[in-house]
């Protein structure tokens, strides 16, 4: 069954992702997460572990490179849904990743932690420094928020999806972008925001893409 076959009015599929966000926000705004305050962290210390690991960036450039933009493809290696074939578990996948987006922006504007370039010019990201504050991390945010509606469906995968998780974030303090506690954030993030997002009552939008995702996974196994 895809998004659109339903008894229900058919949405399209980025409309849809907006209601089930705004179920989110309904439910949750977003005084019930509670994150550090990054300025507890000593940021130069992270900024030295963090040069620490640009030998890797000559082996990792590429990956760096492609989840600048695509952090669904690396969980389809190790769960290999397709979005032709599995259409609900990729749009379960995307809807995430911008739920993530959205929620993690209110965080960026609270703490507004500067860039680890912006501290240390010599870091030198080898991507585009994105043009908002880094705490906390989207890209782990919404990595984890994937790999726990991933998990969901598939249990017993769940060690090597999170692992896919963490080497996003991680990729992201190897680029230079991000401090390791911008990483730790989102994972956290996630971690409170995700019995919101998996609760029927509260984000019942939600529910039916996952009923529809488990549908096909049982019509067509990966």
């Amino acid at each position: 069954m895809t998004m659109n076959e339903s008894a229900e009015y058919p949405w399209a599929a980025e409309p849809y992702r907006w209601l089930c966000i705004s179920q989110f926000v309904a439910n949750a705004g977003f005084t019930k997460f509670r994150l550090p305050d990054p300025r507890k962290y000593n940021t130069r210390a992270e900024i030295a572990d963090m040069k620490g690991l640009f030998a890797q960036r000559a082996a990792r450039l590429d990956a760096i490179k492609a989840q600048a933009t695509d952090i669904i493809s690396p969980f389809q290696a190790v769960v290999p849904f397709t979005k032709d074939r599995h259409t609900n578990v990729h749009e379960l996948a995307t809807m995430l990743k911008e739920l993530g987006r959205y929620l993690v922006m209110y965080y960026k504007d609270v703490f507004e932690r500067p860039r680890p370039d912006s501290v240390d010019s010599s870091v030198a990201p080898v991507i585009p420094v994105p043009g908002h504050p880094a705490y906390p991390s989207g890209h782990s945010l919404q990595s984890h928020l994937i790999a726990h509606g991933l998990t969901s469906l598939f249990p017993n995968a769940q060690k090597a999806i999170f692992a896919v998780a963490q080497e996003i974030a991680f990729n992201r303090q190897v680029a230079g972008v991000h401090y390791e506690s911008d990483t730790t954030a989102g994972k956290d993030l996630a971690s409170q925001a995700w019995p919101i997002i998996s609760d029927s009552g509260q984000c019942p939008a939600i529910a039916k893409i996952m009923l529809r995702a488990r549908q096909e996974l049982l019509d067509d196994p990966v």
